[in-house]
């Protein structure tokens, strides 16, 4: 993957993510002012900060312990504390974010970002069951949604949408008073049904913009290692893992595959197929029939 083809995603990604938190944030605003005029639209603004500055002073030790984690050490997994730092190197961060051992039984690995401080956490499963070059792969894939910033502009998506279903709850109840107090809605009917459907608009939005920033991390993390092949690796791995663990848990019966657009990521089918555009390894022609299920990174 050359340079020009790493540029030219970075652009079609800067655009698609300035769309869709463009839609989050028109929506927000619109139900701002729908519920209040113009004085709605500065609240949302004002809330909408004090959200942003709220969530970003969470250290991310606290976030991981939250989630019962503790810090992987060195005497246990120094090549794995090794490889984020090289990594983290090449990706140009300033400090590797310091790597967490997230107490899951899945094949598990994400990333938490707050302030000038970043970590990652990973399941004991995914350190033992992955390839060294496969869990290159994943780490490089968490540590570029870091470096690209991808938590700070979920965070942002999050507290648009959080602002909009706040303000339609409201609407719904008002909407419940107004049957016992008849004027108790200060917004027309069409203005009603506006803000009772911007939530939903906005969930869908949000879940785009994930998927969005999914995928150009795939590619940034292929810019780190240069092997495609072994991010589409640990991809089905894990695709396989989550589909064995969800029939399990329905007693063998069929899974029902959500639809594209409620999904946060991508369909690993896709995600694979675009990592495999990239390589030319022989043995990544048999994944290109597979049957899939869920995606899990």
């Amino acid at each position: 993957m050359n340079r020009a083809m790493l540029l030219r995603a970075r652009v079609r990604n800067a655009a698609q993510s300035a769309g869709y938190l463009g839609v989050l944030s028109s929506l927000l605003m619109l139900s701002g002012y729908l519920m209040l005029g113009g004085l709605g639209v500065l609240l949302m603004l004002a809330f909408t900060c004090v959200t942003l500055v709220a969530s970003n002073r969470l250290p991310p030790h606290v976030l991981m312990r939250m989630r019962g984690a503790r810090p992987l050490h060195a005497h246990e997994a120094g090549s794995v504390l090794a490889l984020v730092a090289r990594l983290s190197r090449a990706a140009g961060l300033a400090h590797p974010p310091h790597v967490y051992l997230v107490p899951s039984p899945e094949l598990q690995a994400f990333a938490v970002k707050s302030g000038g401080q970043a970590a990652i956490g990973v399941s004991p499963r995914l350190l033992g069951e992955l390839a060294p070059d496969e869990l290159e792969g994943v780490l490089a894939h968490e540590l570029s949604h870091i470096a690209n910033g991808d938590t700070r502009v979920m965070a942002t998506a999050a507290a648009m949408r959080g602002l909009t279903r706040s303000l339609a709850s409201v609407v719904w109840m008002l909407l419940l008073f107004s049957l016992l107090v008849p004027g108790a809605l200060s917004v027309s009917l069409g203005a009603a049904l506006l803000l009772l459907a911007a939530p939903v608009l906005s969930l869908l939005a949000e879940l785009a913009l994930s998927r969005t920033r999914e995928f150009h991390a795939d590619l940034a993390a292929v810019a780190l290692t240069g092997r495609p092949e072994a991010l589409a690796r640990a991809l089905y791995r894990l695709e396989r893992h989550q589909a064995g663990l969800l029939r399990r848990l329905v007693g063998g019966q069929p899974v029902l595959r959500l639809p594209e657009g409620l999904r946060t990521h991508p369909a690993t089918r896709e995600r694979i197929r675009r990592l495999l555009a990239l390589s030319t390894a022989p043995w990544s022609q048999g994944l290109r029939h597979t049957r899939w299920s869920v995606t899990t990174v």
